[in-house]
């Protein structure tokens, strides 16, 4: 039931389910499926939208909710409203003190059932006491049908948000995997440099640097090429070690040319 009463406005649908009747409205094949068929087709849609093409149906959501707004705010001035709402309470109330359970409350409603039932027993056909009993419950099921087709349609875009972010969160999922490969690779490749020219440059000694190849203690290996490379290019760079550079050049001549630096071969 509407939580302001029976004849409350109806609250505005979500902006999906603009979108399915607007979809339905352009194609009668569509139209012509079952809701669940009709959801699916139109969730695919709404998921390769972008936020502007979407844009177009939650101004109209936005435009409903406003004219939703309104329209309550006059009916809670109502004395329709303040009668259901009276009732309302008085029905919470004695749920409360009873302490029914939804056993109970099930009972209620069979016993509601029962009541028109043998209301209906009693009623002569066709007098005005039947005519308005038959409004009375003409009224209740359409009313159920209208919040049956709502719970539909919110539950439609409760799947179909669900659907959008089952995709994005495979999507990521697999950008992570990618990357985390890609990282590896990487790493890989660095870690086999480090060791290839540690192999090739083990035999140059540098002065005033903390190792040695001729240290067994402070030989050069790949954890401390980085300050090896670091001093190397600086004493190069200084203009005052031409034979230094030299023997670089020779070291590297022969590192690609046997082959062993296979990066740069």
């Amino acid at each position: 039931m509407r939580s302001h009463g029976p004849n409350a406005p109806q609250k505005p649908t979500s902006a999906f389910m603009y979108f399915l009747r607007h979809q339905c409205s352009q194609s009668n094949d569509l139209d012509s499926l079952s809701f669940n068929e009709k959801r699916s087709y139109a969730s695919k849609i709404w998921q390769s939208m972008t936020r502007e093409q979407k844009q177009v149906y939650y101004d109209k959501v936005r435009a409903e909710q406003k004219a939703y707004d309104v329209k309550l705010a006059e009916y809670k001035k109502t004395d329709e409203y303040k009668q259901w709402l009276v009732k309302h309470e008085n029905s919470r109330t004695a749920r409360g003190k009873g302490g029914k359970s939804t056993k109970d409350t099930n009972g209620d409603a069979d016993s509601i059932d029962d009541e028109f039932s043998s209301k209906f027993r009693r009623i002569e056909i066709f007098t005005p006491e039947f005519l308005d009993y038959n409004k009375q419950r003409e009224m209740q099921l359409r009313n159920l049908r209208k919040e049956v087709t709502k719970q539909e349609e919110e539950t439609a875009s409760f799947s179909a948000h669900i659907d959008g972010l089952s995709s994005a969160n495979a999507a990521m999922t697999q950008q992570i995997k990618l990357a985390e490969e890609s990282l590896a690779q990487e790493e890989k490749l660095v870690s086999k440099l480090y060791q290839e020219l540690t192999a090739n440059f083990s035999s140059l000694q540098l002065s005033n640097l903390e190792f040695s190849p001729r240290s067994p203690s402070k030989s050069l290996v790949s954890n401390n090429i980085d300050s090896y490379l670091s001093k190397l290019v600086e004493l190069v760079n200084s203009g005052h070690n031409e034979a230094l550079k030299t023997k670089v050049k020779e070291c590297l001549v022969a590192a690609i040319q046997s082959k062993s630096l296979s990066l740069c071969s």
